[in-house]
């Protein structure tokens, strides 16, 4: 169980972190009684004894998903996935197997990207990013209009900063890095 959280907000992730581990803490009875209503087969045994918080809280920001990540959240909802979906995968995993230096480092090299794919409304950034990139994913739906020519200078200076980043995702993923 758990929720996306977009808010921008890392004081309230917290707040909502801090709450449900008090809730699951001080009722690990309750907590208990309530998984084994939904899993009463003791085959399922591993999931009827819950431990610390069964509350996840998951990143619906891409560029706040590392520092997210550091009080507590599991992982990301994300956007930025799409065109680097390695890079994030091994940030996390970096990050969860405590190399915080590259997982830093792979953050901060993403940065743009994951800023600029939020420069007007999802998805219309995204997908003009794969376009830009090779596919095929068509145009945004009405009422949703193209980004203007401004907006694609932007997106575009982003992309050819970091074509060789996408480009080298797969072998970032197998931990092969510069």
């Amino acid at each position: 169980m758990g929720i996306k959280e977009a808010s921008g907000n890392l004081e309230q992730v917290s707040e909502i972190l801090r709450l449900t581990w008090m809730y699951w803490s001080a009722e690990p009875k309750a907590v208990t009684e309530a998984v084994r209503k939904y899993y009463p087969d003791p085959a399922q045994e591993s999931k009827r004894a819950p431990e610390g918080n069964m509350f996840e809280v998951w990143s619906g920001d891409d560029s706040l998903t590392l520092p997210m990540l550091a009080i507590g959240a599991k992982g990301v909802v994300s956007v930025a996935s799409h065109l680097v979906g390695p890079w994030i995968k091994t940030m996390i995993r970096s990050f969860q197997m405590g190399e915080v230096d590259k997982a830093r480092g792979i953050h901060l090299r993403i940065l743009p990207l994951l800023k600029a794919l939020f420069m007007t409304t999802n998805p219309i950034p995204v997908k003009a990013a794969m376009r830009m990139t090779g596919f095929d994913v068509g145009k945004v739906r009405p009422p949703l209009v193209d980004l203007t020519p401004a907006e694609e200078e932007k997106l575009r200076k982003v992309l050819d900063g970091l074509a060789t980043s996408i480009k080298m995702g797969k072998e970032l993923a197998l931990g092969k890095t510069r």
